[in-house]
């Protein structure tokens, strides 16, 4: 099930690029998240995206007795993949992440 831990809010910087190419850095904040059984520090963005997406596929899924098996399964899915995209350099999951899981789960 994915769970936040709101005690645990970080803040990470991330560049935006304006027109005329001009760096500045803004505050995101950062939440530790957890799912499929592993923790992730996501920004806030990727976990709203996140969060509607499974909240969409359980409701359209309603599987019954077997909605959890599904969702604990999609959640260990989704947790191998953003394994994949975490390294030691990038270590939060940000909103490209998150829509590039989503676009290959559907």
């Amino acid at each position: 099930m994915l769970k936040i831990n709101i005690f645990a809010i970080q803040i990470t910087l991330y560049n935006k690029i304006l027109e005329n190419n001009i760096k500045i850095y803004a505050m995101k904040k950062v939440v530790n998240v957890g799912i499929g059984g592993r923790s992730f520090a996501m920004d806030e963005d990727a976990y709203s995206k996140l969060k509607k997406y499974l909240n969409a596929f359980r409701s359209k899924s309603k599987l019954g007795l077997q909605s959890k098996e599904v969702m604990d399964d999609l959640e260990e899915r989704i947790a191998e993949l953003f394994s994949e995209t975490v390294t030691q350099y990038r270590n939060v999951v940000d909103i490209l992440a998150v829509e590039k899981v989503i676009a290959q789960l559907g």
